[in-house]
């Protein structure tokens, strides 16, 4: 699917799908708080044991604000009593093929 380019080049394709001129994209100064995340996220992702890299990407950059604030959070989060319920009532028991039927 990626035809083995990275992503910012998949990016500037996309784009340039859309009909945005790659120029519009070019080099730019980035405010002070946006260059103190890239660098924290260079940090953890080049300098920090492997699984802290996993953890920051997964949870920090593809995570929802969901995800973020479950982790932040200092108290357990309370067991689901509809999820729990959902889980034990959604599987069924696979039935066995009838005489004449297909798999």
């Amino acid at each position: 699917m990626s035809k083995g380019l990275p992503h910012p080049e998949l990016f500037m394709v996309m784009m340039e799908g859309l009909r945005f001129p790659r120029q519009r994209f070019g080099p730019i100064d980035l405010i002070p708080e946006a260059a103190a995340y890239r660098a924290w996220i260079d940090q953890v992702t080049t300098r920090r044991p492997w699984i802290e890299g996993a953890a920051a990407v997964t949870i920090f950059i593809e995570g929802s604000r969901e995800d973020r604030q479950r982790v932040m959070r200092t108290e357990p989060e309370p067991p689901s009593t509809s999820s729990a319920r959902s889980a034990r009532t959604s599987w069924s028991a696979p039935t066995a093929p009838t005489r004449g039927s297909s798999i």
